[in-house]
């Protein structure tokens, strides 16, 4: 439990999560939005104070599936060591 509490209490930088994560997007992008167009992720940051939360600016973000999502957050589960923590990603538009 206290191993998890210390994960659950990790801050990671924006630009490591970003010069982790937009590799791994770029190279498995979202499926396209049903009008046709990309979806295309910016950038991530991490906010939440009790809690994990990773903030996707994309430009059609209602559009991304929940089987993207998942992929999201085990990727980050793997490249992170969010073993036990529950994660919150949210979508905004940018």
């Amino acid at each position: 439990a206290k191993e998890v509490e210390a994960r659950r209490k990790s801050q990671i930088s924006t630009s490591t999560l970003n010069e982790t994560l937009l590799p791994i997007i770029e190279k498995t992008p979202p499926p396209s939005a049903p009008n046709g167009r990309e979806v295309k992720i910016k950038y991530v940051t991490q906010a939440g104070e009790f809690y994990p939360i990773f903030l996707f600016f994309a430009n059609y973000p209602k559009f991304v599936p929940e089987s993207y999502r998942r992929f999201l957050e085990n990727t980050i589960r793997k490249h992170f060591d969010f073993t036990g923590v529950p994660l919150t990603l949210s979508f905004k538009e940018k």
